[in-house]
């Protein structure tokens, strides 16, 4: 993939915004990550949801391939290559038709549909994205409790990640999902919890691409915190 570039300085700006409130600057959705770190969250995605339909665990499989077309979703935004933007939809559809085979124990399409999205990451990984897009009137597709999966099994990846290269991805992974994840609601509070994830999610990032990988396993722990907060606060809404 090519048209990004990663840098540990990057959300700063986006940070000081989630910090003044739910002003119309703040329907903009700008993102954070380069598509290489969406694309591991993906790939981790249809890895789970096929160890589901092995299980024979459709319940599951329907909820986490939900997961896995709203991520799909949000990865259409990251470029604005016709190529690139079309596979990404693709994408989000197969996941669509995946929760549906699941929802009907349809064991033989879920499998089929699963190498489909396999096919369709094949093709993405060699596709450029473009530039980055800023959407004015950005719409999350996806409930909390999708994005909070969502935010849960990253964050869970990151925490067994091997290398300093493996790690930043997967921080990265978490910084855009809380980077989209704070449209979810409007009301200052939420928006400013996800700013702070976000945030220490990029700081991880920082120290993973200095190759310092036990100071960024540390900072690791402030995303739990963080997230920890996030749910304590869904959970009362």
């Amino acid at each position: 993939m090519r048209g990004w570039q990663t840098a540990g300085g990057l959300g700063i700006v986006g940070l000081l915004a989630g910090l003044c409130g739910a002003g119309p600057e703040d329907e903009r959705y700008s993102p954070i990550a380069p598509p290489p770190a969406i694309h591991v969250a993906l790939r981790s995605s249809v890895k789970t949801v096929r160890d589901w339909v092995e299980d024979r665990d459709f319940a599951s499989t329907s909820r986490d391939a939900q997961g896995l077309a709203a991520l799909a979703h949000l990865y259409v935004y990251l470029g604005d290559g016709h190529a690139w933007r079309e596979k990404a939809a693709n994408l989000l559809t197969a996941g669509s038709r995946l929760s549906a085979a699941a929802r009907n124990k349809d064991a033989a399409a879920c499998a089929r549909i699963i190498r489909e999205c396999d096919a369709l990451l094949d093709d993405l990984a060699r596709l450029s994205p473009g530039a980055p897009r800023v959407e004015k009137e950005f719409k999350l597709r996806g409930g909390v409790t999708t994005w909070m999966l969502l935010l849960d099994a990253a964050y869970s990846d990151a925490k067994t990640a091997r290398d300093c290269r493996e790690l930043e991805q997967l921080a990265l992974a978490v910084a855009e999902e809380s980077n989209a994840a704070r449209h979810l609601r409007a009301d200052a509070r939420w928006r400013r919890m996800f700013a702070d994830v976000r945030q220490s999610a990029l700081d991880v990032a920082g120290r993973a691409k200095a190759d310092d990988l036990a100071g960024a396993k540390a900072a690791l722990k402030n995303v739990y915190r963080r997230c920890e907060a996030c749910h304590d606060q869904s959970r009362k809404r």
